[in-house]
């Protein structure tokens, strides 16, 4: 395989990786908006105001289908490193990839 393409395969299995150590922290961003969200409309549901009402709506639907994104994105990723598409990209062995990235995360877990 030459260079540009190497590189390539490269950043797809390094941005697989970023996103799977980066899932749980954005998940909890994305899952406190969400909660904030349902507070604003349930405020703006006793406030009978359609505006506020219609916004503080609209607001909890994007923090709704921004989680559910992150979520079908993150169940993504360990087929990815099992596929032959990571095989097609890569001779290293992807299982053996993604059990370190699991246990980088179990790691990480119990520190904090």
């Amino acid at each position: 395989m030459n260079k540009p393409y190497c590189r390539l395969a490269n950043a797809i299995i390094i941005q697989a990786a970023i996103d799977y150590r980066s899932y749980p922290q954005e998940r909890e961003i994305l899952a406190k908006r969400l909660d904030r969200a349902e507070k604003r409309l349930a405020s703006a549901l006793l406030s009978n105001d359609n505006k506020r009402i219609i916004r503080a709506s609209r607001c909890k639907a994007t923090a709704e289908s921004k989680l559910s994104a992150l979520d079908e994105d993150y169940d993504l990723i360990e087929p990815f490193f099992n596929s032959d598409w990571f095989k097609t990209l890569s001779s290293v062995n992807g299982q053996m990839i993604f059990q370190r990235l699991q246990t980088e995360g179990q790691k990480m877990k119990v520190d904090i």
